[in-house]
């Protein structure tokens, strides 16, 4: 399973997307949602999200 981290600044949208789409038949584990792109950089310094690759 992969797995994915979710960033927006919109508060609704960060909440919706999660219920929108069926993640599990695609394979696909959000394990994180973020408001601040500064927070998430954080988050990925720390944590290695599975199928992604960056520099």
């Amino acid at each position: 399973m992969n797995t994915m981290m979710l960033v927006d600044d919109e508060y609704m949208i960060l909440r919706g997307i999660p219920k929108l789409i069926d993640w599990s038949e695609l394979n696909v584990e959000i394990v994180k949602a973020e408001k601040s792109p500064l927070a998430a950089l954080k988050y990925l310094k720390f944590f290695e999200l599975k199928g992604i690759s960056y520099g």
